[in-house]
């Protein structure tokens, strides 16, 4: 039996705790002292109420576990991974860190292993895909990637958190898994956008395509491989968080243009990794003069205040080129 230990109590930590319960891993789940209270107190975790803790995955708030786990998982938002990590007591250099995070970081540009890198010499994992942390949690069928450069490890890591309903896939391509996480969640913005202003389901088709494209693109320039794009952590991801109705990017993006002027500071974007990514990853495109006009859209109507109509238009303008 695996020891893991779970960093962040939050709807998708804890989705990753009960998975690893579930392949008969020994869990303890670590959060905020008012998170662990609430679930002392009630068995569950605000996001989902009614779906309890098994009695024996351990709940905390201090770090103790880190000393004897097997494998660590982080599952905090990406703008909060670098003070998670520093903030970490010390433990095993050689513990495996799986980062569930998905984004860019604001003030560097770094995805979220190249973070990690920097404050800890822990061998780093990427978890990466199509899932809903609400679905895991009710034990609905799903598949994800293990990015690890270390075969043996990424091995490792996948049977701690495989079962029946569970089924990781390991890819070697770390950078690539990361850019498919952080990129569709900038696109989903887009697709919410595109819906809620009646464009159509083509169009939405059109933009998903045109997206992966981009995402191709900038995972090329990145050292990425063009294969990690067409997996779950590519193409399944986009599908799901463009085309899902639980996607809080695509709800964003749709709350976002149903609005009569665009007031972002009235949005929930705590939790929307895109709203932040696209920042990020337009410092990017800017220096490597990547032609990306969807990322750059979301980006020009989120910060650049123009006109989400104006925007659009921009967009379908734009002079007519091959597809590749």
């Amino acid at each position: 039996m695996l020891n893991v230990s779970v960093i962040g109590l939050g709807a998708w930590g804890s989705a990753l705790g009960v998975t690893a319960h579930r392949a008969g891993s020994s869990v303890t789940m670590i959060g905020l002292p008012s998170e662990v209270q609430h679930v002392q107190k009630t068995g569950s975790i605000v996001a989902f109420p009614d779906n309890p803790f098994p009695s024996d995955i351990r709940i905390d708030s201090a770090h103790s576990s880190l000393e004897t786990a097997d494998i660590v998982v982080c599952a905090v938002p990406a703008q909060l991974l670098r003070t998670c990590l520093e903030s970490l007591p010390n433990f095993p250099s050689k513990t495996p860190l799986v980062i569930a995070s998905k984004g860019i970081e604001q003030s560097t540009g770094y995805l979220m292993g190249q973070v990690a890198e920097e404050v800890l010499v822990n061998p780093i994992a990427i978890l990466s895909g199509p899932n809903f942390a609400s679905e895991i949690m009710r034990n609905k069928p799903a598949a994800t990637t293990i990015g690890c450069t270390n075969p043996s490890i990424g091995h490792r890591i996948s049977q701690a958190l495989a079962h029946k309903n569970f089924r990781p896939y390991l890819n070697t391509d770390v950078i690539g898994v990361q850019i498919g996480g952080a990129v569709k969640n900038v696109l989903a913005i887009a697709c919410g956008i595109a819906r809620a202003r009646g464009l159509g389901e083509n169009a939405v088709a059109s933009l998903v395509t045109r997206g992966i494209h981009e995402m191709r693109l900038f995972g090329a320039v990145k050292g990425g491989r063009e294969s990690t794009f067409l997996g779950l952590s590519g193409v399944g991801d986009v599908m799901l968080t463009c085309m899902g109705a639980q996607s809080r990017n695509s709800k964003f993006g749709f709350d976002l243009a149903q609005q009569d002027s665009v007031n972002i500071e009235s949005l929930n974007h705590i939790t929307v990794e895109g709203f932040y990514t696209a920042e990020a990853l337009q410092t990017i495109i800017q220096e490597l003069n990547l032609p990306m006009p969807l990322c750059t859209m979301v980006y020009q109507i989120l910060y650049k205040n123009v006109k989400i109509d104006q925007a659009i238009e921009d967009l379908l303008n734009r002079p007519l080129r091959g597809e590749g």
